[in-house]
């Protein structure tokens, strides 16, 4: 007759084998992070290299993914802190929150367990510099998430970090910028984007309507925003077009056109997102029918054979 072993044997290999599974699956996301600015939601931004480095405005939230976290459970053990560099006087005691995400722009990616960094002055500007760390008390185990944040106003924005460009052709040495800069463009469209050890970029933006969008979408108003070089930079950064509500915004990609008109604020008056790269941008007074045929060709020559 088989024996059965006793039933603290049984629960203590339990309890080991949870604790090793527990421990190899609740960490911190290292490929992306949620940014709230005033008013907003929770929007992804993609990490460089596990890092968060952004430029932002006062009041701005900042959350970390927890990967593995399902239930109020799996937090059990658990403690979020912050090793700081820089400007721990700026910001409120991390805690964690479970709360709906979303995509760059506006889609709802579901409800997630986040570590939040949030100021404790909604005004406040400065640097916040260090690690966000999820420790496990019983091993003191760590996984890090290091961060650079410029919260800086508008009000602050200093001749010597902004640059104008009314070109469709402007190379722009960053060296002069105090690790950020704000690039404007023909007084409407900007960027701010960090800028410490960024390389020389041609930031020339094109406002010439694109004539296959004219010809496929007609009776439909569009304004153009088309940076051809396509620059791409070191860092992530904020992206605003001004516009007005119940218009929308359309990232022209190859082969079509992505929507991008939840990313509208009415705070900001505008769109905003998030990003390396500027492309091609068309803000549309109606939406953009994917389906669409393409604008009429061309007459052929005279004589020429169907």
């Amino acid at each position: 007759m088989r024996r059965m072993l006793p039933v603290w044997v049984l629960l203590f290999l339990f309890l080991f084998s949870w604790s090793i599974f527990a421990d190899g699956t609740v960490y911190l996301d290292q490929n992306e992070a949620f940014i709230e600015t005033n008013g907003d939601r929770p929007r992804r931004v993609l990490l460089d290299e596990g890092r968060l480095r952004t430029v932002q405005e006062p009041g701005t939230i900042f959350c970390f993914p927890i990967v593995g976290a399902q239930r109020a459970e799996d937090l059990s053990g658990l403690r979020v802190t912050v090793n700081w560099n820089k400007g721990e006087e700026l910001a409120a005691r991390p805690r964690i929150e479970y709360r709906q995400t979303y995509s760059e722009e506006g889609e709802p990616l579901g409800y997630r367990y986040l570590a939040v960094l949030s100021p404790i002055d909604m005004g406040a500007t400065g640097t916040m510099q260090g690690e966000i760390r999820i420790t496990r008390r019983a091993s003191e185990e760590t996984v890090s998430v290091p961060f650079t944040i410029s919260l800086q106003s508008r009000e602050q924005e200093g001749r010597d970090n902004l640059y104008r460009c009314n070109s469709e052709d402007l190379w722009v040495n960053f060296s002069d910028s105090e690790d950020w800069a704000t690039l404007l463009f023909y007084d409407s469209v900007e960027f701010v984007v960090p800028t410490e050890g960024q390389s020389p970029l041609n930031i020339g933006c094109s406002i010439r309507p694109l004539t296959d969008y004219l010809e496929r979408y007609p009776g439909i108003e569009m304004r153009f925003f088309c940076w051809e070089k396509r620059p791409v930079f070191d860092y992530p950064g904020t992206l605003l077009f001004p516009a007005q509500e119940g218009e929308f915004l359309y990232r022209i990609v190859p082969g079509g056109f992505t929507d991008c008109s939840a990313s509208y604020l009415a705070e900001k008056r505008g769109f905003v997102l998030e990003t390396r790269n500027l492309g091609e941008f068309v803000i549309t007074s109606e939406p953009l029918d994917p389906s669409a045929p393409p604008g009429a060709l061309p007459n052929p020559p005279v004589g020429a054979c169907p």
